[in-house]
């Protein structure tokens, strides 16, 4: 279940990433809701963080970005793997 809800936030994230997001600028730049939320979905207490997460991120921002579809699933997977390292170490401490 935590899947299929957390594939549904994503999507919704991904379509106001696109749609509203990308108007407003924030020192030059955009703020990155998918990323944002992945991150935030990764690192709730009862989650289990996975890199896995970073292959429909990615794929749906890869989708409707006019970047190569690699560039951003290498970003996405990343920064999954990052978070489920740092998981490991804030839940030990």
């Amino acid at each position: 279940m935590r899947i299929v809800i957390g594939v549904v936030l994503l999507l919704i994230a991904s379509v106001l990433q696109i749609t509203l997001v990308t108007r407003i600028t924030l020192l030059q730049g955009t703020a990155d809701l998918v990323l944002l939320l992945m991150i935030a979905w990764m690192l709730q207490p009862g989650n289990r963080p996975d890199w896995k997460w970073g292959l429909p991120a990615g794929l749906m921002m890869g989708f409707a970005s006019a970047l190569p579809d690699w560039v951003l699933l290498i970003g996405y997977v990343a920064a999954a793997g990052i978070c489920q390292v740092l998981f490991q170490r804030i839940w030990q401490v």
